[in-house]
């Protein structure tokens, strides 16, 4: 499984360099295959080395590149304007808040595009959660607290089960990484929340599940901001799930289903038909991707079946990543059917690359981890 985890690491970060660098030439392939020989060549090198540095300088290590990612990160939010970018992410969150505190309906602001498919995507719960940070100026400081919090319970958790240095480097390695900070994209970070939550569930499983229904409900919520990041959670989830009575199952699901409807809740009531029957409403934006619904119930069976072959914490974090990865692909492959490889890959409005990357998150924790 790590074989298959560290191709799909290669390949979409070999997607970001073919698409961003510039048209598919030989350099644009001499530059991906050299890349993808570098990143070899380094994993190699540091699965040797690692087995002689001390744990001092181990320690040492993952502050200096948890570091790194941090300042680094911010040197890119603050140089690069998010309105001079053909990304629409970091203002669909900040004309979204904008819009909440004018009093005007966030669902139909735009974001700086402003063309008829520019409507906003993230559903209310994740939109809110940025609220705070849209009053100190910036949405986009919601990423280092999630960085913050991943980078903590990396190191609390690396002396045990994983390798917080391998994450952090592979981290820093991938084009598609700093892609999504550079483009001040939400969609990354997001995934990392889920990880963190996750991360929390395998390892404290009995203080989570004593308040199953608590649990449940803020589960919910978490759901409320893409449809995506519920594949991650349907892995991780639906065993459980299966052990609980009767009872407990209908009442999880009651609860969850809560969570995730609440946050509609207000506007529902503010615009029923823009938030329910408009074209580009955030729930059809979501879907949009994946508009065959034969292809989201595929990928939704592949997601269960590989839940309940999960045996080890590791193949949770593997499954989940090779499922959303799987979630992509699917998409991708429908728009190369329909537009072929090169128009998937350079042409606007097609195919967002960032989802393949999406499941790096759980990818890099599978690939961390010192478990079999």
């Amino acid at each position: 499984m790590n074989f298959v985890l560290f191709a799909i690491f290669l390949f979409a970060n070999e997607m970001f360099i073919l698409r961003y660098v510039e048209k598919i030439t030989l350099n644009s392939i001499y530059l991906s295959l050299i890349y993808g020989l570098l990143i070899i060549v380094f994993m190699l090198f540091y699965q040797k080395a690692i087995r002689h540095i001390s744990r001092g300088t181990y320690n040492t290590f993952f502050f200096v590149i948890a570091g790194f990612i941090m300042i680094f990160s911010v040197f890119l939010l603050l140089i690069i304007s998010p309105y001079e970018l053909d990304t629409e992410r970091w203002t669909a969150i900040f004309n979204w808040n904008d819009s909440l505190f004018r009093g005007v309906y966030p669902y139909s602001a735009h974001t700086h595009l402003n063309g008829e498919n520019s409507y906003i995507s993230p559903f209310p719960f994740w939109q809110l959660l940025h609220f705070p940070f849209y009053l100190l100026g910036n949405v986009s400081y919601m990423l280092f607290v999630v960085l913050i919090l991943l980078f903590f319970i990396l190191y609390k958790l690396q002396s045990r089960v994983m390798d917080g240095v391998q994450f952090l480097l592979l981290l820093c390695l991938s084009p598609a990484f700093w892609f999504e900070i550079a483009t001040k994209s939400d969609l990354m970070y997001n995934v990392f929340a889920v990880l963190i939550i996750c991360l929390l569930l395998v390892y404290y499983p009995h203080k989570i599940w004593q308040h199953k229904f608590l649990f449940a409900f803020f589960i919910g919520l978490f759901a409320c901001s893409r449809f995506f990041v519920m594949i991650p959670l349907l892995i991780f989830l639906f065993r459980p799930w299966l052990k609980m009575e009767m009872r407990d199952k209908i009442i999880f699901v009651i609860f969850f289903i809560l969570g995730f409807l609440l946050p509609f809740v207000p506007f529902l009531f503010w615009n029923f038909d823009m938030l329910i029957h408009f074209k580009y409403s955030p729930i059809y934006l979501q879907t949009s991707y994946q508009t065959n619904i034969w292809l989201i119930l595929i990928n939704v069976v592949l997601a269960l079946v590989l839940a309940l072959h999960c045996k080890t914490k590791k193949d949770f974090y593997s499954y989940a990543a090779l499922s959303m990865f799987c979630f992509a692909a699917s998409a991708a492959f429908k728009f190369v059917v329909q537009d072929g490889f090169y128009g998937m890959l350079y042409e606007d409005n097609v195919f967002d690359l960032s989802y393949f990357s999406a499941c790096f998150p759980f990818l890099l924790q599978s690939l961390s981890m010192k478990e079999t």
